[in-house]
């Protein structure tokens, strides 16, 4: 159900080495990999600015699916500008590959933070899900959904501040960019929506606040909000069990924190947040002291 399930097994790229020059990209080294690209940390040109640079794997370059999938995440990067989503510096091609880079944010993911810390104390996971909201926001306003929202896409700036990456799986709201059959659910198991594991056509912002909450969720408890053996499992979770209350794992959270999680993963979208401004305002009442949900 992951994207990179939809990409044909391939021997592993040998990647750029640490030291090499890729255009005006000086490589530092390996960040990770995904079904699409490689992402290096590398050295932008006479700027001398720090990027994540993508590179696109080359057995892909000539399946046209890829290629325009993998330039929508670019252009879907290149329609926000919020200091709560990761931005966009650059597009091209460089002996024939694709490559996107963007900004570099120092602090790592929210997996990893979540792997060195384990659960984080309620008033700094409602600091972070606010800041997420507030770059969804954006995301919104610009007319587009994300679609694969969760842990591993949120990066911490150096002052702490979170910041929505990966835009593979973006599309524009209206639907009318989409590269995937209908009926083709892409995303994450855990933490997709029903409607977007069902593979419904319509899908709306309203699944990435499902989203929301349930990385809200794995923020108080360090446990994703739904699990099973097999990713298939996993959806059936999503679909049928009720969204997993976090007092269940951390009985002293406060009501009104378990309040939002609930809402924003309610089965039925109309029972969940219109928009991310409206979960919004009910972190911030939290962050104001506020005890309601």
């Amino acid at each position: 159900m992951d994207a990179d399930a939809t990409v044909p097994m391939t021997p592993p790229d040998p990647g750029l080495a640490a030291g090499s020059q890729f255009g005006p990209f000086r490589i530092e080294g390996r960040l990770g990999s995904g079904g699409m690209g490689v992402v290096y940390r590398a050295v932008q040109g006479l700027l001398e600015r720090p990027v994540a640079l993508k590179v696109m794997r080359p057995e892909l370059e000539s399946d046209a699916d890829f290629t325009a999938r993998f330039l929508r995440e670019a252009r879907a990067a290149a329609a926000v500008c919020h200091q709560n989503c990761v931005a966009i510096h650059d597009a091209g091609r460089i002996d024939g590959r694709l490559y996107l880079a963007f900004q570099f944010v120092e602090g790592g993911d929210l997996d990893a933070l979540l792997a060195r810390r384990g659960p984080l104390p309620e008033a700094e996971a409602v600091a972070i899900a606010a800041g997420c909201c507030a770059g969804l926001q954006a995301i919104h306003e610009a007319g587009l959904v994300h679609r694969d929202l969760k842990p591993h896409n949120v990066f911490l700036d150096a002052r702490g501040r979170p910041r929505l990456g990966d835009f593979g799986l973006a599309r524009r709201s209206a639907g009318d960019d989409r590269l995937t059959a209908t009926g083709a659910g892409m995303g994450t198991p855990a933490y997709m929506a029903p409607e977007q594991a069902n593979g419904v056509a319509d899908i709306d912002i309203r699944a990435d606040i499902h989203a929301l909450g349930g990385t809200l969720y794995t923020l108080l408890t360090g446990q994703p909000p739904f699990s099973g053996a097999t990713a298939w499992a996993v959806v059936q979770e999503v679909c049928t069990a009720p969204a997993p209350d976090p007092r269940q794992l951390v009985p002293g959270l406060s009501e009104g924190v378990a309040a939002v999680a609930l809402r924003a993963m309610a089965k039925r979208r109309e029972d969940r947040y219109a928009d991310p401004a409206a979960m919004l305002a009910d972190l911030q009442r939290l962050q104001g002291g506020a005890a309601g949900g």
